[in-house]
This record gives C-alpha cells, structure tokens and sequence, in this order.
C-alpha cells in the first residue's frame, strides 16, 4: 500500500532524484509512511472498520491522526520524571 500509493508516486520521486529529500529522510519517511499505512489496515479491521469507511465515503476526516504503534512502543519504553 505504502509502495503503489506513496513511494513510486512520480512527484516524490522526482523530489528524491533532485536530491531535495536525501536517502536518510528518504528512509525515515518511508518507515513512518508504512507505519501509518499499517496502523489504519488495522483500523479498517477493527469493529469500528465499517464506521471508518462510511465516514470517509461521506468526506468526513478522521477524527485524529493516530500515532503509528511503532512509535507508541517506544513512547511507552521512555520513562517520564
């Protein structure tokens, strides 16, 4: 999903072959990109899937940008002081 709706689109492509966005931001983007795509398969199959989809068939935006679960593993590992 992330690769044929993201990666090969021929705008960021073009903006990685300028060199406008380096290999380590690249990487970086990417990683966060399929996190996400990742996080909302799981929405979409969660019991509230069928809520999701009717929301977005009408245009309704999501009601928050949740943080991708990779990234909630290791909010979860820091310890707060």
């Amino acid at each position: 999903m992330a690769r044929d709706c993201f990666r090969n689109s021929t705008k960021l492509e073009d903006m990685h072959a300028a060199d406008q966005i380096d290999d380590q931001e690249m990487q970086a983007l990417m990683i966060d990109v399929v996190d996400r795509c990742s996080d909302f398969l799981m929405e979409l199959c969660s019991p509230q899937g069928a809520e999701i989809i009717e929301d977005l068939k009408i245009g309704q935006p999501l009601a928050k940008a949740p943080v991708p679960l990779a990234r909630r593993a290791a909010f979860s590992m820091v310890s707060v002081t």
